[in-house]
């Protein structure tokens, strides 16, 4: 065990005590007291210090995993009918561990997806450890969290997923006190078949929605917790993504003629599992793109080439520096190359790039929605394999974008584009119509939906009271 992770486990081991201590002598305001130096609230997407003393107009709404949203919680806290509340992260893993077991890191790697501990912990049954220890945390919640989100004037309970363990038990008893639970959920991009057919067996898995509302992107990922029998139509609503809101209004006002010499590649995760669960490997493909980018930045040094790393592919970085070093060229030698981690740069990035690069994303459509020429590097190595069918998006729109079969292939495409040989064909009417489908409304209204969503169901339980 290193050395970190047991200084974590002995103040894992002291919080448990703390936690176990309050709950045996009833002492929930003095846990309350501590637990609220960990919560933040948020303005127009900054934290400021949380004042339990403020008086607040609109509905107050305790967001569990703020992190892992992409945006959308920022918009909210700008809007004077709700006030947004963080609460850490690390401090749910703690609460949590004071009464369910926290495997050590090499249990938590001997357990791998799909068998792994959130597995262990949502399927647990009756007569097993971590279920007599969820028991115990659920009668700790029921008498802590009246308390607790009392002090902070909570009205609704807010989180993004349904697959962690830190999050499970508290929305659930949120929800049972009269504190709305919303999971205003993150994942939409359900347009192949593996995507779809094994989110819809995770959630058979999964049982049955305990929350109030699950908000959702658009109507296929609504179809699809209905068809996994998670939750009935009635109790998931359709809000589309807010954050597409104020990116759809530069859209309008965009110069379509500009040039800003930057092409962007956007990354991918390594993979993808097939619908047998077998893998289905992106990142090689990866590699050959970048190193094709790299060879036409050295060629073409009036040219920047971004390659933009979403935080869940930071883990590729190390890879790519090193398929660009085996070119000769260490990444910091080349002034017109750059890895870009910014969070929420890629907006920006669509807009002031000539070239959008990318595939297994939204940036696709939000790329072609604005009128940029966009390249699938679908090439033909990776697109002719076995399975490439249930895995590939876009797999059948190539009429709307470019597909390059190989890296000459692309890199006759950047030429042709910056010597005017090459106009990328639109076909605006259906990219609107697929953007609408699978991202958000053009109509710019997902924010108002969404708030108004949020609003309904506050309302809606106004008279509910917190039952200790």
């Amino acid at each position: 065990m290193m050395k970190s992770e047991f200084k974590d486990r002995l103040r894992i081991h002291l919080f448990k005590v703390f936690v176990r201590a309050c709950y045996l002598f009833k002492t929930f305001s003095l846990l309350s007291v501590f637990c609220q130096r960990y919560v933040h609230e948020l303005h127009d997407g900054k934290p400021i210090s949380f004042n339990p003393n403020m008086r607040v107009k609109g509905r107050t709404v305790l967001v569990l995993d703020h992190e892992r949203f992409r945006g959308d919680v920022d918009i909210f806290s700008s809007d004077d009918r709700l006030r947004v509340l963080t609460i850490s992260w690390g401090l749910l893993r703690y609460l949590l561990a004071a009464f369910v077991y926290e495997p050590t890191h090499k249990e938590q790697i001997s357990r791998t997806s799909p068998v792994g501990i959130r597995w262990d912990f949502a399927k647990a049954k009756p007569g097993s450890k971590i279920y007599a220890q969820r028991v115990i945390y659920r009668s700790f919640l029921r008498r802590f969290l009246p308390v607790f989100l009392a002090r902070l004037g909570v009205d609704m309970v807010m989180n993004s997923d349904f697959r962690y363990r830190r999050e499970a038990d508290i929305t659930m008893i949120s929800s049972e006190l009269g504190i709305p639970h919303v999971c205003f959920y993150r994942e939409a991009m359900y347009i192949v078949p593996a995507y779809y057919d094994l989110a819809v067996e995770r959630h058979r898995d999964f049982g049955m929605f305990t929350g109030d509302l699950i908000a959702v992107q658009n109507p296929i990922t609504k179809r699809m917790f209905v068809e996994s029998n998670f939750a009935p139509a009635e109790a998931i609503r359709v809000r589309g993504c807010p954050r597409m809101d104020k990116y759809l209004s530069k859209v309008n006002l965009l110069d379509r003629a500009t040039r800003n010499h930057r092409v962007t590649f956007f990354s991918c995760p390594k993979g993808a599992q097939l619908q047998d669960l077998t893998y289905f490997e992106f990142l090689q493909n990866t590699l050959d793109v970048v190193k094709t980018l790299t060879r036409f930045a050295l060629e073409n040094s009036n040219i920047e080439i971004v390659i933009k790393m979403k935080d869940l592919h930071f883990d590729q970085i190390p890879k790519i520096q090193d398929a660009i070093l085996s070119l000769g060229h260490p990444i910091e030698t080349l002034s017109n190359v750059q890895i870009v981690t910014d969070k929420m740069a890629a907006q920006d990035l669509i807009l002031s790039s000539d070239i959008i690069i990318g595939m297994q994303s939204t940036v696709v459509l939000e790329a072609a929605v604005a009128g940029k020429a966009v390249v699938l590097p679908h090439l033909k190595n990776m697109r002719s394999r076995q399975g490439a069918d249930q895995v590939l998006m876009y797999r059948d729109m190539y009429d709307l974008f470019e597909v390059v079969d190989d890296e000459d292939g692309l890199v006759q495409l950047l030429n042709a584009f910056y010597s005017g040989d090459w106009v990328p064909s639109k076909n605006d009417p259906e990219i609107r119509r697929v953007f609408d489908a699978h991202v958000s409304s053009l109509e710019a209204g997902a924010t108002e939906t969404s708030i108004n969503i949020l609003l309904e169901l506050c309302e809606k339980n106004k008279d509910r009271s917190y039952v200790g």
